[in-house]
């Protein structure tokens, strides 16, 4: 598991000289995912009366946030895109 997190960390904050701005959005996304399905979705769980629909809500959103974590190929392509401005 702790090689599974330090892996995680490194992409995500150590992967390769990358801007402020693709590390912090990296970051963010990291941060908002496990905030979502870690600490929102189990307190939801326990609470009665919230109608499903919210926690299928956090459900998404966690797991965007999670694929919302730019790829190699993502970085290409947002960096093609932004020099071509």
């Amino acid at each position: 598991m702790d090689a599974l997190l330090e892996k995680l960390w490194n992409y995500v904050a150590q992967d390769k000289p990358l801007t402020l701005q693709v590390r912090l959005f990296r970051l963010m996304c990291l941060a908002t995912a496990i905030i979502c399905l870690f600490v929102v979705l189990p307190i939801n769980l326990f609470e009665f009366g919230i109608p499903i629909i919210v926690n299928l809500a956090v459900i998404a959103s966690g797991l965007f946030e999670s694929f919302a974590i730019p790829s190699p190929a993502g970085e290409k392509i947002m960096s093609s895109c932004s020099n071509s401005f």
